[in-house]
Formats: structure tokens, C-alpha cells, sequence
């Protein structure tokens, strides 16, 4: 049994034609775009909460105090 007879068995070659046909990708631009906006703004978001909080130093500093001492 080839990749190719299990494709097609199971519908997979027409569902990946499906979803990637011009039509599809269109319509889910909207959709594709607020998902990036997201990603974006929680990647802004950690990135400004990292750097405002004492966590990152914390844990930092835990490791070089727990070198010296030994």
C-alpha cells in the first residue's frame, strides 16, 4: 500500500486541494489576520511583563547566590 492509494482512500488529497484552494485562503483571511494580531499583541504583552517584573532578576540572581555559596 502506497501514500498515494492511502490518500485517496481516506479522502485526504481532496481535503488538502479543499483547503488550499484561492477560495478558502480568501475567506480566512479575516480570520487568519486577528489570530496574528493576537499572537502579536500576547508576544508584546509577555515581552513588557518580563521585563517590568523582578521574576526574570529572581531567578537569575537565585542561580549565581546558590554558585557562590557552595
Amino acid at each position: 500500500m502506497t501514500w498515494e492509494i492511502l490518500y485517496n482512500t481516506l479522502g485526504i488529497k481532496d481535503f488538502i486541494y479543499f483547503i488550499s484552494s484561492s477560495q478558502i485562503q480568501d475567506m480566512l483571511f479575516p480570520v487568519k489576520l486577528v489570530f496574528v494580531l493576537c499572537s502579536v499583541f500576547f508576544l508584546i504583552l509577555t515581552v513588557y511583563f518580563m521585563l517590568n517584573s523582578s521574576w526574570l532578576q529572581y531567578k537569575f540572581l537565585e542561580d549565581i547566590t546558590e554558585l557562590s555559596i557552595k
